[in-house]
């Protein structure tokens, strides 16, 4: 299990050894390689896909159901094949933590009768979503973010400059590279509109509708308002200033630390709540939050 933030990579190196497992020994690595590429090796089973039903897990012989991309092929029948033309089989599953609990639930008898000739690979963003039976099954393998100075070097090795303000710090290397490409600076967007909030420059009403209309996840919006107030308990005036002057207006006002961890804490219970039930009414998490977020700091 390859775990790490969404584009650290992770998924790029789960195909990467996939290729590698499959190619060990080869004679003709040129013909492994392009089946590899067009998805249609043999001996490698790749689910890349949000929606997954259970049939692509386990079929059974007398209902079995057509899929567009496998046809009638599952993963329970395709470990009980010997290899094709490679020593071993391989499976991966990329962001096995969206799969929901039926699908995991599924999955493992193969990860507990694991077959010699089989390797099962899958990548995860929030292991808190995988059940604890699934993960006490798996090798685990995490990915942590680079130093600031190593992201700023790789971001000049490919002709930008970035304002470190303008990106949360557990932003990967390739989301900052993607948001300068496409001069669309997501958090700096985010932490605008809450700025103006906060400083009674608009009202609850126009936030909750223009952050709705930022081109991101809702957990990731969630995410955004959490880092933001972390910066009322870490930041210090005195030893740093910040480039955005409504920031700073509002750094020095009065607010308690206390109102501002527990709102927090229930942006982290949030989150995982709309993780696992995607119907919830977001405009009144947002709502509930932003009012919280304003009586926590007194300007």
């Amino acid at each position: 299990l390859i775990c790490g933030p969404e584009m650290s990579g992770k998924n790029i190196l789960l195909k990467q050894i996939c290729a590698d497992l499959l190619l060990d020994a080869s004679t003709n690595i040129d013909y492994h390689q392009n089946l590899i590429k067009n998805n249609t090796h043999p001996d490698f089973f790749l689910i890349d896909r949000e929606k997954v039903e259970v049939s692509l897990i386990r079929g059974k012989n007398d209902s079995k159901k057509w899929d567009e991309e496998f046809g009638y092929r599952n993963i329970h029948n395709f470990i009980s094949l010997s290899p094709s033309i490679s020593k071993r089989k391989v499976i991966g599953i990329i962001n096995f933590d969206k799969l929901n609990i039926t699908i995991q639930n599924a999955l493992l008898k193969a990860l507990e009768e694991p077959d010699l000739a089989t390797n099962i690979i899958m990548t995860s963003s929030n292991n808190s979503l995988i059940r604890k039976t699934v993960l006490s099954r798996c090798s685990k393998y995490n990915i942590s973010l680079p130093e600031t100075k190593e992201i700023s070097e790789w971001i000049s090795e490919n002709g930008y400059d970035y304002n470190q303000e303008d990106f949360p710090n557990f932003f990967t290397p390739i989301q900052i590279l993607d948001e300068l490409k496409s001069k669309n600076l997501s958090y700096s967007n985010f932490k605008e509109l809450i700025n103006l909030y906060l400083l009674n420059k608009t009202t609850l009403s126009k936030t909750i509708k223009d952050i709705n209309d930022l081109q991101i996840k809702n957990y990731q919006k969630l995410d955004y308002l959490k880092y933001y107030l972390k910066s009322f308990l870490i930041y210090d005036l005195n030893i740093k200033k910040s480039s955005n002057d409504n920031i700073d207006i509002l750094l020095k006002s009065k607010f308690s630390r206390l109102k501002i961890s527990n709102t927090i804490n229930e942006i982290t219970d949030l989150k995982q709540r709309l993780l696992r039930v995607s119907s919830i009414n977001f405009n009144y998490i947002l709502n509930k939050l932003l009012v919280s977020a304003k009586t926590s700091i007194q300007n």
